[in-house]
């Protein structure tokens, strides 16, 4: 799904970047004997879904259908407090903080994580490399 601007609001779209994308173990044979052939292999990359936190804050409740329903689910059922000073979100019996500049990312299983900017970046590449301007400009 590609990133979305809507009246000044943005959701993006990235993939997580994981530590095991290489791995050198060698696999081992039934017999105990190593294969020589294939030693790294790749992680299928997992999609997420990205707000940032200030887009949340922003949103009213006039335009909040602007931003992804999960958003919106989340607030409803109480699992989200919005403030001017940041976002809390209840994610199981953790809490955690989004500051405005921060970035809410929702992956697969529905599970929530904050990221700073500089670990966004980190962890994460757009989806859609047509889409990094977008990103980094929302």
């Amino acid at each position: 799904m590609p990133a979305m601007v809507r009246e000044g609001i943005s959701v993006a779209v990235a993939i997580l970047q994981s530590d095991e994308w290489k791995c050198g173990m060698k696999p081992m044979h039934f017999e105990g004997t190593m294969f020589d052939p294939m030693r790294e292999y790749l992680r299928i990359p997992s999609c997420v879904e990205v707000v940032r936190a200030h887009e949340i804050i922003a949103a009213s409740e006039a335009n909040c259908e602007l931003l992804p329903g999960w958003v919106g689910e989340c607030y409803e059922r109480g699992q989200m407090v919005v403030a001017a000073t940041g976002v809390t979100i209840f994610n199981g019996p953790e809490a955690l903080r989004a500051h405005p500049s921060d970035f809410v990312v929702r992956d697969q299983n529905g599970v929530f994580s904050v990221y700073d900017v500089t670990a966004f970046e980190q962890s994460f590449v757009p989806a859609h490399w047509a889409e990094t301007y977008k990103l980094h400009a929302a």
